[in-house]
C-alpha cells in the first residue's frame, strides 16, 4: 500500500476527487451522478486509482485517504487563493481583442471576493508563504462563425494542470466575441475553484482564518446536493455568519442549503428552514443590490412564492453585475420554461451549457432542457436529453412522460408503447396532488399536448 503524498504516489485531481468519494462510502453508480461522469468512465479511474495506490479493495483505499489527512494538515490550510491570470494566446484573434478580453476575466473574476486575482508579471507584489496560486492559461482561436477556448488551469502548489476543456459555441459570437469569451474563461475558472480543488475536510477548518477555504467547501457540499452535504454546508455557512453576520457569500451559501433541505425535504422542520431561508434573502436585500449572488437567492425566493416576473427581472440584474454566473442561465431557463417562452428559455439554458458543460448534470437541467425542447416541438432532440437524464433520474415520472409523449409525437408508438406498463406504475404509485401541481408548472397548451400524447398511449394521469 503506498502512502499518499510520497514520491511514488501520484494522482491526479480526478483521481483524488474519487478517492475522497470512495472513503465516504459512496458506491461507483453514486460517484457517477455527483461527478456527471458514465459509470465505466468512473470503474475505469477506480482501477487505476487501485493499481496507483497498490491496494485490492474500497477498503484499503479509503484508508489511504485517511492516512492522507495527517500529511494535509501538516503541510497547511488554504488561508486565501490567488489566481494568477496569465497571457491569452491567439493565432486568429486580434490583439486588441484579446486584451479587452484579458481585463473583462480579470474583472469578473475579482467580484468572488475570496479570491485575489494577479497578472503574471505581478507575482513577485504576492506574498508566497500563505497563499495558493492557481495559474490561469487560455488560447482562444475564432472558427467561423465561432470560436474555440481552451483553458488550462495549473496548481503552482502541485506543477500539474488539473483542469482542461474545450468550449465552443457561436450563439454569442460576432460583435460579443470577447464578452463571451470572458464570460466563458470566469465561468470555467470558478466551477473548477469548486469542484476541483482538494480541500481540507471542513472539520478541520478555522472559520476565523480559513474563510476562503470555508466558503469553496461549503459551496462544494452545495453542488453534490447529498442530504449529508446539505447540512454540512448548512454547518460551515452558519458558522461563518456566527464570525461575520454581513458575509455575503455564507448568506447566499446558507439560503441555499435552506432551499435545497426544502426542496429535497431534508429537513423536519419545514417552516423553521422557510423561514431562515427568507431571513437570509432579506438580509443579502438589505446588505447589497449590486451582489449577482444576492440578486440570484433573492429570485429564488420569489420564484417560491410564485412571482415569476418578479424572479426573471432580479435574475436578469445578476446577469448584468456578473455575467459568468451560470447557474442564473439555467433557472432563468426553468422560468421561461413556466410561462411558455421556450424558445428565450432554451437559449439562456443552452447559454449555461456552454459555460460549463458539466452543468447540464446538475439538479433538474436536462429535464428542463427537455420540456424547453419539446415545447419547441423538436421531439427527437427531446427524447435524445431524457435518455440522457434516465442516468441521473431515473425514478421521475415526468421524464418517462414526456420522453413518451416525445416518442408519441414522432411516430414511434411501439416503442412507447413498451414503457406504458412501467410509467402507469410510477403514476399510480405517485401522489395525485404531486402529478397534478408538476402539470400545472407547465404552459396550458404544453400541458395540453403532454396529456393528449399519453392518452393516445392509454395512460391515465389522476
Amino acid at each position: 500500500m503506498q502512502e499518499l503524498g510520497s514520491e511514488n504516489t501520484s494522482l491526479t485531481s480526478r483521481q483524488m476527487e474519487i478517492l475522497e468519494y470512495i472513503a465516504k462510502g459512496c458506491t461507483n453508480a453514486e460517484i457517477a451522478r455527483f461527478l456527471g461522469l458514465s459509470d465505466n468512465t468512473v470503474k475505469v479511474h477506480v482501477a487505476r486509482l487501485f493499481s496507483a495506490l497498490n491496494v485490492s479493495n474500497r477498503t484499503e483505499a479509503a484508508l489511504c485517504f485517511q492516512k492522507s489527512k495527517e500529511f494535509q494538515i501538516q503541510d497547511g490550510m488554504i488561508n486565501s487563493i490567488v489566481i494568477i491570470v496569465s497571457d491569452f494566446k491567439s493565432n486568429t484573434l486580434p490583439l486588441d481583442t484579446l486584451k479587452r478580453m484579458k481585463d473583462t476575466v480579470v474583472s469578473l473574476l475579482s467580484l468572488k471576493t475570496f479570491v485575489d486575482v494577479v497578472l503574471e508579471y505581478n507575482l513577485d507584489q504576492v506574498e508566497s508563504n500563505s497563499r495558493d496560486f492557481i495559474l490561469l492559461r487560455t488560447e482562444v482561436e475564432k472558427t467561423g462563425a465561432s470560436f474555440d477556448l481552451n483553458i488550462y488551469i495549473d496548481d503552482y502548489k502541485n506543477k500539474a494542470s488539473i483542469w482542461s476543456q474545450s468550449l465552443s459555441n457561436s450563439f454569442f459570437s460576432g460583435k460579443h466575441v470577447e464578452d463571451w469569451g470572458a464570460q466563458a474563461i470566469s465561468a470555467t475558472m470558478f466551477r473548477a475553484l469548486i469542484t476541483q480543488i482538494n480541500l481540507t475536510e471542513s472539520e478541520k477548518l478555522s472559520f476565523q482564518d480559513n474563510k476562503s477555504s470555508s466558503i469553496l467547501f461549503g459551496l462544494r457540499m452545495i453542488e453534490i446536493r447529498s442530504q449529508e452535504s446539505v447540512q454540512k454546508a448548512q454547518l460551515i455557512f452558519s458558522g461563518l455568519l456566527k464570525q461575520n453576520p454581513h458575509n455575503i457569500f455564507a448568506l447566499y451559501g446558507l439560503a441555499a442549503t435552506e432551499y435545497l433541505s426544502l426542496m429535497h425535504r431534508f429537513t423536519k422542520d419545514a417552516e423553521q428552514a422557510k423561514g431562515s431561508f427568507f431571513q437570509c434573502c432579506q438580509t443579502l436585500k438589505n446588505l447589497s443590490q449590486s451582489n449577482a449572488q444576492s440578486w440570484y437567492i433573492q429570485a429564488v425566493g420569489q420564484m417560491m412564492i410564485g412571482d415569476i416576473p418578479g424572479a426573471i427581472l432580479l435574475l436578469k440584474n445578476a446577469i448584468r453585475i456578473d455575467p459568468s454566473l451560470q447557474m442564473v442561465y439555467t433557472l432563468l431557463g426553468q422560468l421561461y420554461c413556466f410561462t411558455g417562452e421556450y424558445q428565450k428559455g432554451y437559449d439562456y439554458m443552452d447559454y449555461g451549457f456552454s459555460l460549463c458543460p458539466e452543468f447540464r448534470y446538475s439538479g433538474n437541467n436536462l429535464v428542463i432542457m427537455s420540456i424547453l425542447l419539446f415545447g419547441l416541438e423538436r421531439y427527437p432532440e427531446a427524447a435524445a436529453v431524457l435518455e440522457e437524464s434516465f442516468y441521473l433520474q431515473t425514478n421521475s415520472w415526468i421524464n418517462r412522460g414526456i420522453y413518451l409523449a416525445s416518442l408519441f409525437h414522432m411516430g414511434q408508438v411501439n416503442k412507447a408503447k413498451k414503457e406504458v406498463k412501467y410509467l402507469q406504475k410510477m403514476i399510480d404509485e405517485a401522489n395525485p396532488f404531486t402529478i397534478r401541481n408538476s402539470l400545472n408548472l407547465l404552459n396550458a397548451s404544453m400541458k395540453k399536448r403532454v396529456e393528449d400524447s399519453l392518452s393516445g398511449l392509454q395512460i391515465t394521469i389522476p
